[in-house]
């Protein structure tokens, strides 16, 4: 019985010292900041933006998003898949001519930055990006048939 007990703490003093480690990993990744501090303030701010995004909260997660697109790029690719869902609500909301055009090249701004951070992916890498980017830029500009021409070369 004694052994028993001794195991199970042994177990659960391991498990705890485990958890601690793995849930401080992030603060030696680089790919959320420069120093730890950055590191962790910018997975809060992800969490934000998971968060909003969940609640279809969009002006406050495009917010989050500009946030994490200049201070940790390489974060996560899912931010990009999502930032693009948001911005492609946007354009569909927009009331005017001019929001719709800055939504629009928000989206073209949102593509740019993840082809530049995972353009190597082995799947979506640089020319899955691009089509999608082009083909987005053909649906909500079709007027404008030499700039998705330029986009598909």
């Amino acid at each position: 019985m004694k052994n028993a007990k001794k195991l199970l703490f042994v177990l659960l003093a391991f498990c705890a010292v485990a958890g601690t480690a793995s849930a401080q990993a992030y603060l030696e990744d680089p790919r959320y900041g420069n120093s730890p501090e950055e590191r962790q303030q910018n997975v809060l701010t992800l969490n934000y933006f998971n968060d909003s995004y969940q609640a279809k909260n969009y002006d406050v997660a495009a917010q989050h998003l500009m946030k994490l697109l200049t201070a940790a790029p390489k974060a996560s690719e899912n931010m990009y898949i999502n930032g693009g869902n948001i911005y492609k609500a946007k354009i569909t909301q927009a009331t005017s001519v001019a929001e719709k055009n800055a939504c629009i090249d928000t989206l073209m701004y949102i593509y740019n930055v993840r082809a530049a951070n995972f353009g190597d992916h082995a799947t979506r890498g640089r020319a899955y990006i691009l089509t999608s980017k082009a083909g987005d830029y053909l649906a909500y500009k079709p007027t404008d048939r030499e700039g998705a021409y330029k986009l598909y070369n």
